[in-house]
């Protein structure tokens, strides 16, 4: 992982941490404020939930789980254990801290997503928000081998991820034709697919207008540029989308039901 982006993150968690705008931020955009940086909407973190309780998983992996608040409360809505890690070690430290009185339940590692084939545990389904970005992880086949070493038989992977295409590339866009299809194919993994691009449209719309309406807040913090990172980042994603060269799957694996 290179060095700008760990160091990017450690001061993005212990800014956010301390920022009101950005929580009010996300309960406007998301619904509640998970400290989201990514595009998990209010319905597709319902999509999750409703995933995990359907399947027979107890014990779960989250790959790049931030500062943990996803994975606390996924572990809260499903009863499920579950372990998060991330390549932050600030956002791993907020994330111990804040569920010290839940180490029986939820429990976070200080790793890359390429060390999880050391994990000890063995894991019923392995969720993936967002983090599976040729900029995070260099190899992705070597990434869902790697799942493969910890995933108990059955399990299952949640992958949610957008993907942009430059003018010639747009043939790739097709669910099984991205980059994360040919590799969960490629590891011998069957899966559907929903397609929620519309939803990741309308998100970027509400995110754009949410953090203009936020700016004198988020600049009375002195936080202007979280402000404008989530304008800039929703503005070019936008753009992409609406032009037919950005899509947004989930991606689901072989899980178990009740």
């Amino acid at each position: 992982m290179p060095s700008n982006y760990i160091d990017f993150y450690n001061d993005y968690y212990a800014r956010i941490l301390q920022s009101k705008a950005h929580a009010i931020f996300c309960e406007k955009v998301y619904g509640r404020n998970l400290c989201q940086e990514g595009m998990l909407t209010e319905l597709q973190l319902d999509k999750l939930i409703e995933t995990l309780k359907e399947s027979r998983g107890k014990n779960i992996l989250e790959l790049g789980c931030g500062n943990g608040m996803l994975a606390e409360y996924i572990s809260d809505m499903t009863g499920s254990n579950v372990l998060g890690i991330d390549f932050s070690g600030e956002a791993i430290r907020q994330a111990k801290e804040r569920t010290s009185g839940k180490r029986d339940k939820v429990r976070f590692s200080h790793c890359g997503i390429d060390d999880i084939d050391s994990a000890r545990d063995r894991f019923d389904v392995v969720v993936a928000v967002d983090v599976l970005y040729d900029h995070f992880v260099e190899d992705i086949s070597s990434v869902f081998r790697k799942i493969q070493a910890v995933i108990n038989p059955g399990g299952g992977i949640l992958v949610f991820q957008s993907f942009i295409a430059e003018s010639d590339g747009v043939e790739n866009l097709p669910a099984e034709k991205t980059y994360i299809g040919k590799a969960l194919s490629a590891s011998g993994f069957e899966f559907s697919v929903t397609d929620l691009t519309e939803d990741d449209i309308t998100h970027w719309k509400l995110k754009i207008e949410t953090a203009r309406e936020m700016e004198a807040l988020f600049e009375k913090e002195g936080n202007s540029d979280l402000c404008l990172f989530q304008i800039s980042k929703a503005e070019k994603l936008l753009s992409y989308s609406e032009a037919g060269r950005g899509v947004r799957y989930f991606y689901k694996t072989g899980l178990r039901k009740e």
